[in-house]
C-alpha cells in the first residue's frame, strides 16, 4: 500500500497587543442549512452542486466589500492554490450575503478531505473568515478516514496560554485498509502568518508557539495538561516529520499511533501553548496552523 499524506488543519487564535477596532467581519448566514457553516449539503456526491455562502457585517455605515472570494482546498493537499479560488456574487435577497454554487465532481483530486475559507476586501482591508471544513464527497476510496479535523479555539488566547483539546474536539482516527497503520506529525514550514512553530516547550522566543499531540485509544475519554511531554519536548509538533513509537505522542512509555490495527481506531488530542511575546501585526486576527498527518503502514 503506498503512502497516504492527509492535512489535518487546526485553528486557534492569539490576543497579544491592544485591542483593534475592526470596521467589518465575515461570517455564517445562520439561515437555515448554513447556521454553523458556510456551505450546503454538507454532504453529497461528484455530480452535487454545492452552494456556498458567507455574510459581511459592517461594524460601521458606508462599508462594503469591493470583493469577496472562497478558497477551498478540493484535493485535500492541504494547499490552497489560485485554481482553487473562487468569486462570490451578492445574493439576490440580501446585498451582504455572498454566494457561489460549485459542482465539485470534475474539480476534486484524490482525497474527500476539503477544507475552506472565505475573504474579502473593504475598508482598506482584507480579512478572512474562520476555516471550515467539508463538504464530504461520497464515492471515494481511502485507507482511513479522520473525523472532527479541525480544532477551533473560540476564545482569544493571552501569551503563554495553555489550551488542552477536551474530549468533544479530539480527532478521531480510522484505519479502513488492511494494513496496521502508523501516523507521523509534521507542520508546514511556509505556513502563513507571523507565528511559527518551536520545538522547546520552554521558548520564549517572539511569535513561536508550541503545539503538541498525544494519540491514545479511543477508549480514552480525557487527557489533562500534564499528560503531554511527560520527558522533555517529545510530543511538541516541529517542521520535521515525527513519527509516534515508544514515549513520542504517547503517554507514558507508548502511543497508539506507532500502529493502528486494520478496522481500529485512535484519538488524536492537541495543545496549544500561545507565544510569550508578539511582534504585533495580526492583533486580534484569527491565525490558523497547518499540521501535517503522515500516515503510513508499519513494517
Amino acid at each position: 500500500m503506498a503512502r497516504n499524506i492527509f492535512f489535518l488543519f487546526v485553528l486557534s487564535s492569539f490576543i497579544l497587543t491592544a485591542s483593534i477596532f475592526a470596521s467589518w467581519k465575515l461570517d455564517w448566514t445562520g439561515e437555515p442549512g448554513f447556521e454553523n457553516n458556510g456551505v450546503n449539503p454538507d454532504r453529497g456526491y461528484k455530480d452535487t452542486s454545492f452552494e456556498f455562502r458567507i455574510k459581511f457585517y459592517p461594524e460601521k455605515n458606508g462599508v462594503y466589500p469591493e470583493w469577496v472570494k472562497l478558497f477551498i482546498d478540493l484535493n485535500g493537499d492541504g494547499k490552497f492554490e489560485k485554481e482553487e479560488v473562487f468569486e462570490l456574487e451578492p445574493s439576490p435577497d440580501d446585498e451582504y450575503i455572498w454566494m457561489c454554487n460549485l459542482e465539485l465532481g470534475t474539480k476534486i483530486g484524490a482525497a474527500p478531505h476539503m477544507a475552506y475559507y472565505f475573504q474579502a476586501h473593504a475598508d482598506n482591508k482584507i480579512r478572512s473568515s474562520m476555516l471550515a471544513f467539508g463538504p464530504i464527497v461520497e464515492g471515494f476510496t481511502n485507507s482511513f478516514i479522520i473525523e472532527g479535523t479541525g480544532w477551533f479555539i473560540k476564545e482569544a488566547l493571552l501569551p503563554m496560554t495553555v489550551r488542552t483539546m477536551e474530549q468533544n474536539e479530539r480527532i478521531t482516527f480510522i484505519n479502513t485498509s488492511g494494513s496496521p497503520l502508523s501516523i507521523a506529525l509534521s507542520i508546514p514550514a511556509d505556513t502563513p502568518g507571523p507565528f511559527y512553530p518551536v520545538g522547546d516547550i520552554n521558548s520564549t522566543e517572539t511569535n513561536a508557539y508550541v503545539m503538541s499531540a498525544v494519540i491514545t485509544d479511543i477508549e480514552t475519554g480525557a487527557v489533562r495538561e500534564k499528560d503531554f511531554n511527560q520527558n522533555g519536548s517529545e510530543d511538541v509538533i516541529t517542521t520535521e516529520p515525527k513519527r509516534a513509537e515508544g514515549p513520542v505522542f504517547g503517554i507514558g512509555k507508548s502511543s497508539r499511533g506507532s500502529e493502528i490495527p486494520p478496522g481500529e481506531s485512535a484519538a488524536i488530542w492537541l495543545q496549544l501553548r500561545s507565544p510569550a511575546t508578539a511582534s504585533g501585526e495580526n492583533a486580534l486576527e484569527r491565525q490558523w496552523v497547518y499540521i501535517k498527518v503522515e500516515v503510513s503502514p508499519t513494517e
